[in-house]
Order: structure tokens, then C-alpha cells, then sequence
């Protein structure tokens, strides 16, 4: 998947920029969803999520393997998944997200493409996520990205919705 998402072209990455556009803290990144679903989705209203097709099949077989795996474990489903592209020698400030659905959601990272020089932060916890592993993070508490390397970063950014909030 790597080489995939390295070979997508640059108008492929600036297709969307809802997330930036919504959040200053994003300004920094490029965003290509591969499902998405309403943020201010509340369990309230039925649960109905968006896939890319644009996307090229390989990487979203690829990502369909990670998603079908996070489902399991978390017994729940996908909301939001997107690949983020962090600028190089650029950070994403200290925030924290709000709202029902990322309180409720498990947000899990998995790096694609980074280097020693990309330190996350949540809380007071600082860490350089290393490719091809998979991190829950808290996003509710108070988090940043500072990507000290020369190179973009890139993550694959997964929600996974709890399935008692979904089938209620």
C-alpha cells in the first residue's frame, strides 16, 4: 500500500479540503478520505457511511483488510477512514477534538510513510509512531504532530464507531 499511496498524484490529494478548510489545525496536512460519515453523527440518526470509489482499488483492498481487522477487534464499524499527508517541517497544533462522535469513536493511527523526526504528542506522552503498527490515541485529550523531517508523513486514520451505538 505504501508504494501506492507514495505514486498518487498531487491533484488526487487536493481533491477534498473539507478537513482543512474546517479545522486551522489541519492547514498543514492533505486529506483523502476512503469512507466517510457525518461528524456530527450521533447515534440518534442512522448510521450510513460514504466509500470513495475514486480511490484505486488496490489501496482500498488494502485498507478494506485493515478496516475489516479493526472492526473485529473493536467490535464495531468504520466511520471515518482517510489517508493524511502531514507537509514536511510542519506541525499540527496542540487541540483536542469534541463532538459525540469523536468522543464515542476508537481513532486509530497507522502509519504509512514516517521518519524518527515525527513525534506525536497526546497528553504529555510524546512517541514516534513507527510504519505498519497500529495506535489508539485519546483524542480528546490535548494532542499534536510535529513533523521535524524533510518528507511528508503519511497515516492511515481509521474511526471505529462501537457496534451498541449503532444498533441500538
Amino acid at each position: 500500500m505504501k508504494k501506492e499511496i507514495l505514486d498518487l498524484d498531487e491533484k488526487t490529494w487536493f481533491e477534498n479540503v473539507e478537513r482543512q478548510n474546517a479545522f486551522i489545525q489541519h492547514k498543514d496536512t492533505q486529506t483523502i478520505f476512503f469512507t466517510s460519515i457525518p461528524l456530527k453523527w450521533n447515534s440518534s440518526f442512522p448510521y450510513k457511511k460514504r466509500v470513495n470509489k475514486n480511490l484505486s482499488p488496490t489501496i482500498g483492498e488494502k485498507i478494506t483488510v485493515i478496516v475489516d481487522y479493526l472492526e473485529k477487534f473493536y467490535n464495531g464499524k468504520v466511520g471515518r477512514s482517510m489517508i493524511i499527508r502531514l507537509n514536511p517541517n510542519s506541525e499540527i497544533p496542540v487541540h483536542h477534538d469534541e463532538g459525540y462522535y469523536l468522543e464515542k469513536s476508537h481513532r486509530v493511527h497507522v502509519p504509512i510513510l514516517t521518519f524518527p523526526e515525527v513525534i506525536f504528542t497526546v497528553g504529555n506522552e510524546k512517541i514516534h509512531m513507527k510504519e505498519g503498527e497500529c495506535y489508539e490515541i485519546n483524542n480528546m485529550n490535548k494532542h499534536s504532530v510535529v513533523n521535524g523531517s524533510s518528507s511528508e508523513r503519511i497515516h492511515l486514520l481509521l474511526d471505529i464507531i462501537p457496534s451498541e451505538l449503532i444498533y441500538k
